[in-house]
């Protein structure tokens, strides 16, 4: 009985546990014309709407700014870096990603040194990129 209700349970699961989310769904990408755009137009520019915090603690900050990292085309002798720090700056409120070389001792030739992000807490905007000296 304790086997057959298994066999129950799992197979009721089972579509579940196996469903892949991405069939029959494709994102796309363009620009120009988007009617649904052109629809809402005066709604999407009127960005004061949100209150709030986009960026709200460090570990968003951080996320946010390793994608950011790994996605800009780099030179390659500032490839391999990883995040080193985040500093929030209160007065500002600007989030601050640091990344540098994976072990400071190696002696990895990287010009210009490492990468800092900094992102704006309340709306998320990228705010500065720039190599450290």
């Amino acid at each position: 009985m304790k086997k057959l209700t298994f066999v129950l349970i799992l197979l009721l699961l089972l579509p579940l546990l196996t469903y892949n989310h991405s069939v029959g769904f494709e994102v796309k990408f363009y620009t120009g014309d988007d009617p649904f755009y052109d629809n809402v137009r005066d709604q999407f520019l009127n960005w004061q709407d949100f209150s709030g915090n986009v960026i709200p603690n460090a570990e968003t900050a951080l996320a946010i700014a390793t994608s950011i990292y790994e996605a800009v085309d780099k030179h390659h002798e500032v490839e391999g870096l990883v995040p080193s720090s985040v500093f929030y700056d209160e007065d500002d409120e600007i989030w601050v990603v640091s990344f540098d070389r994976p072990n400071p001792s190696q002696n990895i030739d990287i010009s210009g040194g490492g990468w800092c992000i900094a992102m704006r807490k309340s709306d998320g905007q990228v705010v500065k990129i720039w190599r450290m000296e």
